[in-house]
């Protein structure tokens, strides 16, 4: 068979029309193929796209729907916990207000006030406090009437506040003995939540989130004239449009379509009973407009490489039968370039969106080789693409990711998912943690060619939610531990002005009853009364131990720095313990080095430590033994020496006498009493002035405890370590001269403690003093203006907030009236309070005061 090639050579001609017009022809269907094929790739490109949108959409609804619904939690639970405190349940509390004012503090960025209503509606209780609403009664609203049926915590629906913004309002019943007496309410502010969590929420050019309720009202818009309405009220959209928008929001479970134009993405959630959804919405031209240029180039590309085609066919046709089929070739290969350069045009532009994308993007092939590897997958795992294209997928994604990669597994095929979370571990190890969504590949006929897998990076998103939810319970602790302090501080109040006051009465009238004041005493009677008195004054000292040591374990002791001359601090020491010394015949010798002659440190607390420390030795050392204490520097470093001849320690319980009430013989037959608080508040004494102590001790021969202080300007630390100001000590009162004015003097006391006066009485018997009484602060100024006052007395813990008025009412700085005021208290706090404010104060007292003290408080001020 001759081919018409040969035909052609051996110089037959024969007609080509029929060849000629066959050309076009196959160029026309060509082109509609090419056409057909080009929209197809821009449907799979738009189809991409347009879902990749769509899921980075619904996952910033989500993120700000689970972000409010958790805001509304942690309100909910703080309500619930302000509901129990026991200062909100009782509308007299004169807490109530302070805890309220604490809740709106630590939310007032988000709630408009803090709220206590009675059981009958009514609004008893508001911060920050407004007229407006103060005393409105709110039992017609839809919510107080759910409230008062249930006795449980309600959240109201959107509603316009009396102050005149959108809000919703908490409620939590409160319970007094399983009776319902009101509420604990607050009311959010809806605008400045939308404005923390959706107002900065962008989609696209133009797109924009808002809120809607179950019903469909808008709670939250852009556009403000919205909110408040429900959809099917406004224009937005077609009503089409709003009708479905409305079933998806009734649904109550996430979704992302596309209607009427606009991409949606709808995040339900809960706040209370009530159903909200984030609802996000961007117009899809936002998304077209890239689509469509694609589809444009495509098309111009395809109409050109048409017409090119047509053209050259058309051209063969004039072409001599010679050239007929070199004109063929040259056709289909013009053709074959073309659909290459289309396709290759098409490819670049597909990749280049796949690379830019704001997720991590890849393609697997069935056997799961990654084919595709974007410049945000480098980003978030760490491998480039160089290194990651050709391998396994199940080789990268290391951990929970690692199944059903790109949707295909050893079990079988998989189906397409949406949000799936999972952990990974990135190229330098870190643990990240990525929300993907997969889906396959499929060619024109619709067979699994591959799969597609994309995923976002929430790890920081993650570990914001997770620190947040650490913070609430920090939160939680801290209050816990705020009442557990209260319950603390009330107990020693308690202890203060309920032991201390009757108990001070009580030593006063027992000593004056030892020393005949009351008439002769049976000798037996007498030695039984010393010994009663001789436990009080210990029940007494317990007392003072337990509050000064639970005041320094507190924090509370604030350090008075001053320079103190230790020879005179030794000797007022001495002069405490004389009479203890004399029972026992002991000696007591003093030694302070010149260079150890002063030290900066907190008098009252040194001469604590330094009596706690003799007292020891004193209790501990035998009849005819000796003691000795003694200052002088160690390498520098000032240190103070208290040591003894007494029974010592032994080794083995050295290490534990400074731990709170031990006793080194603690059985009930010890020979030797106390508390084992001394050398506990000895302790925390040199922690804080920053000092050690060392215990030199052998059994049967005696111990030495030595204490020693930082250098010059290191005891105070927290204070710069810069050189303390010299100060004068000031005169003790056992050194005063002993002469007493023989004159007649009045003695005010303002106390409303009728004991406290019958020990003033007792105590000025026989003298030329007169005690005027009086427990009201109007009536002691009365007293002042009609007779001359020399000396007052009071308690702050009894005359409570009537002590402040009357100090200022008697302050007369230009008159020649100027009587002393002392202050008689057990309560360390009321002291400071009254020290701060009040500097002409000539003395503090602690109770119970002795009759020898308030003999020496007379010496001491000229009296």
């Amino acid at each position: 068979m001759i081919s018409e090639y040969d035909k052609t050579k051996s110089g037959k001609k024969h007609p080509r029309r029929p060849s000629s017009l066959f050309i076009p022809v196959i160029a026309v269907f060509a082109s509609i193929a090419l056409l057909i094929f080009s929209f197809y790739g821009h449907l799979v490109f738009r189809k991409t796209i347009v879902s990749q949108f769509q899921s980075h959409q619904l996952t910033i609804a989500k993120g700000a729907a689970h972000a409010i619904e958790g805001l509304f939690g942690r309100l909910t639970d703080e309500m619930l916990s302000l509901a129990s405190a026991r200062e909100v349940i009782d509308l007299n509390d004169p807490n109530l207000h302070q805890r309220i004012m604490d809740f709106y503090k630590v939310n007032q960025d988000i709630v408009y006030a803090g709220y206590r209503m009675n059981d009958k509606g009514v609004l008893v209780m508001m911060y920050p406090k407004d007229p407006k609403s103060l005393g409105a009664n709110i039992s017609k609203q839809a919510h107080v009437i759910k409230l008062f049926k249930t006795h449980r915590l309600v959240v109201s629906g959107l509603f316009m506040a009396v102050e005149g913004f959108n809000s919703v309002a908490i409620h939590a019943p409160v319970f007094n003995n399983k009776r319902f007496v009101g509420s604990v309410a607050t009311i959010v502010k809806i605008d400045r939540i939308s404005e923390e969590f959706l107002k900065d929420i962008l989609a696209g050019r133009n797109g924009y989130a808002w809120l809607m309720d179950e019903d469909g009202a808008i709670v939250y818009h852009p556009e403000k004239k919205l909110i408040g309405k429900k959809i099917s009220q406004t224009n937005l959209f077609t009503p089409s449009v709003r009708r479905e928008l409305g079933k998806t929001v009734w649904r109550e479970r996430p979704a992302s379509f596309l209607l009427g134009g606009t991409l949606f993405s709808v995040a339900p959630f809960k706040i209370g009973s009530n159903n909200w959804s984030v609802v996000i919405s961007t117009p899809y031209t936002d998304m077209s407009q890239p689509i469509n240029r694609n589809w444009r180039n495509t098309l111009l590309i395809s109409v050109i490489v048409t017409i090119l085609m047509l053209i050259g066919g058309f051209a063969l046709m004039t072409e001599a039968v010679k050239a007929s089929t070199l004109e063929r070739e040259k056709g289909f290969l013009e053709e074959k370039v073309g659909l290459e350069e289309e396709l290759r045009s098409s490819r670049d532009k597909l990749d280049l969106i796949v690379k830019t994308i704001p997720s991590g993007l890849f393609t697997v092939s069935p056997d799961k080789t990654i084919l595709t590897w974007n410049r945000t997958a480098e980003r978030i795992t760490g491998f480039p693409a160089e290194k990651v294209i050709g391998r396994k997928c199940t080789d990268i994604f290391v951990g929970s990711c690692m199944a059903g990669c790109a949707l295909f597994d050893a079990a079988g095929p998989l189906k397409p998912s949406i949000g799936r979370e999972c952990n990974i571990t990135a190229s330098n190890g870190a643990n990240r943690i990525l929300s993907k969504n997969v889906d396959y590949l499929r060619d024109a006929e619709g067979r699994v060619a591959g799969g597609i897998e994309s995923f976002i990076d929430i790890t920081d998103a993650k570990r914001a939610e997770q620190q947040k939810m650490k913070s609430i319970e920090l939160q939680k602790e801290v209050e816990q531990l705020r009442k557990m302090d209260e319950v603390k501080t009330n107990f020693l109040s308690m202890v203060s002005h309920e032991l201390r006051t009757p108990l001070s009465v009580m030593l006063g009238n027992l000593g004056m009853a030892s020393k005949g004041k009351y008439g002769p005493l049976p000798d037996k009677f007498a030695e039984k009364l010393k010994v009663v008195l001789k436990r009080g004054w210990q029940l007494n000292e317990l007392i003072d131990n337990l509050l000064d040591l639970a005041k320094i374990e507190s924090g509370r002791m604030e350090l008075d720095r001053q320079s103190i001359d230790l020879p005179s601090l030794f000797e007022e020491v001495r002069q405490e313990f004389a009479e203890d010394l004399e029972e026992k015949h002991l000696s007591l010798s003093i030694s302070c080095a010149l260079d150890a002659a002063m030290l900066e440190a907190d008098k009252p607390l040194l001469r604590h430590l330094v009596v706690n420390l003799v007292g020891n030795s004193v209790k501990f050392t035998p009849e005819n033994g000796s003691i000795s204490i003694s200052s002088f520097l160690s390498d520098g470093f000032p240190s103070i020496s208290v040591k003894d001849t007494g029974i010592g320690i032994p080794e083995n319980e050295t290490s534990k006498i400074f731990d709170h009430f031990y006793q080194v013989d603690s059985s009930s037959t010890r020979q030797y009493g106390g508390t084992g608080l001394g050398l506990a508040i000895v302790q925390e004494i040199a922690k804080l002035h920053n000092a050690d102590i060392t215990v030199k001790s052998k059994l049967g021969e005696g111990t030495e405890m030595i204490v020693t202080f930082p250098p010059r300007g290191e005891l105070f630390p927290s204070l710069g370590g810069s050189p303390m100001d010299e100060m004068e000590p000031k005169t003790p009162i056992k050194q005063l001269p002993p002469e007493l004015a023989s004159e007649p003097k009045a003695i005010l006391l303002f106390d409303n403690d009728p004991e406290m006066l019958t020990t003033l009485t007792e105590f000025a018997e026989g003298s030329s003093i007169r005690i005027l009484f009086s427990g009201d602060s109007r009536a002691a100024r009365d007293i002042i203006g009609n007779d001359k006052i020399d000396m007052i007395f009071l308690d702050p813990a009894n005359t409570g907030p009537d002590t402040a008025e009357f100090l200022r009412s008697i302050e007369t700085p230009d008159s020649s009236f100027s009587p002393h005021v002392l202050v008689i208290t057990s309560s360390p706090e009321a002291t400071r309070d009254i020290e701060s404010r009040f500097p002409q104060i000539a003395a503090f007292i602690p109770k119970p005061l002795k009759r020898s003290q308030f003999i020496k408080i007379l010496k001491a001020l000229s009296f």
